[in-house]
């Protein structure tokens, strides 16, 4: 039985993640760095850094605590943009990948909402947005629409914005993953037929926002169930029958509105270096 899941931390043990810190309210970063060829083929993941926060019911929990959990968020994503622009003062182009039509996949969406463009010189760096929709609605690949913007603008970071998938039921909701690797645009539902979107097919660095909120079907028969016992011919038919299934709780639209708020407060933070409170003031 196959598992997909864009989140590092669920398949790569312990004693091979960098660094795991434990936070105040319970909650705690870990960071995993694949950093060589063996460790992409064993882990099937691009090279690349992968940073997480965790917290058991991350979006339930208290206004303070999401505060702390955006605070925290925003340092490291101010840290990592500067250490790859290696500048001071950047252009960011940040991208909200997804479909607005279908809840579980409208994170994207409902943060490039919440993002506060820099034209009022506010600040010394410039956040620019754009949502790119869905292939099927658009007939223009996530990708291309991006490496054009790209061109015309010439950012000097990409930040993309996109739901994630997990492998279990019991993280839908539970953390924030930052890559650095790149993303595939719809890459839990297919594959095959998708480019990852990351700094070689862009041109610029490129780091990766998102939240689990959704789990593939044959996910969740190997979680719960266990690897199958029958022949291998039965569990090939099962995965073709499943593979483009993917399923969301019942609270997913609450989930995506708070995860959106929490990845919006800290790109704003982190880019134009603006307080909750002042995010507030300028959010029309």
């Amino acid at each position: 039985m196959k598992n997909y899941t864009d989140v590092a931390s669920e398949i790569i043990t312990t004693k091979n993640k960098n660094a795991e810190k434990q936070l105040e309210y319970g909650c705690k970063s870990v960071l995993i760095k694949i950093d060589s060829a063996k460790k992409e083929q064993m882990y099937n993941k691009p090279r690349g850094e992968y940073y997480s926060i965790f917290c058991d019911n991350l979006f339930y929990l208290a206004p303070i605590v999401t505060d702390f959990l955006a605070k925290e968020l925003s340092i490291y994503l101010r840290k990592k943009i500067q250490k790859l622009t290696k500048k001071s003062e950047y252009k960011v182009l940040v991208v909200c990948l997804g479909n607005g039509n279908i809840v579980s996949d409208s994170l994207g969406e409902k943060v490039f909402e919440k993002l506060i463009v820099s034209n009022q010189n506010f600040s010394s760096n410039s956040l620019y947005a754009i949502s790119t929709g869905v292939f099927g609605k658009t007939n223009i690949k996530s990708v291309e629409y991006i490496e054009a913007i790209v061109k015309k603008i010439k950012p000097d970071i990409c930040l993309v914005v996109d739901a994630l998938c997990s492998s279990s039921i019991s993280r839908i909701g539970s953390c924030v993953q930052v890559c650095d690797s790149g993303i595939l645009a719809g890459g839990a539902v297919n594959r095959e037929n998708h480019i990852l979107i990351s700094k070689k097919t862009l041109g610029v660095p490129t780091l990766c926002i998102g939240v689990p909120l959704v789990v593939r079907i044959e996910s969740i028969f190997n979680d719960f169930i266990g690897t199958l016992t029958n022949q291998e011919s039965d569990e090939d038919d099962l995965y073709s029958r499943y593979k483009n299934v993917i399923v969301a709780p019942k609270n997913i639209d609450i989930l995506v509105k708070q995860s959106s708020t929490l990845l919006s407060q800290a790109i704003n933070s982190a880019v134009l270096n603006i307080s909750k409170k002042e995010q507030e003031m300028l959010t029309f």
